[in-house]
């Protein structure tokens, strides 16, 4: 059995330091994406059409603004 996996490349600015990161979105519709400049985490979820939730996580900041 062949298991097809789409990948689907999207881009955003970071919240905290304003980068232009790019993230993928997995076969459950689940974004995760980690900024190489200041080291945050973000999770992006759909739940439907109309509400979408982002999860940050500052686990690795170099330096607080």
């Amino acid at each position: 059995m062949e298991v097809k996996e789409d990948w689907i490349p999207l881009t955003w600015h970071c919240p905290h330091c304003g980068a232009v990161i790019e993230g993928h979105k997995d076969k459950d519709g689940i974004i995760r994406i980690e900024c190489d400049r200041c080291g945050i985490v973000m999770v992006q979820k759909f739940k439907d059409r109309q509400r979408e939730r982002i999860d940050i996580y500052a686990t690795k900041l170099k330096s607080r603004q």
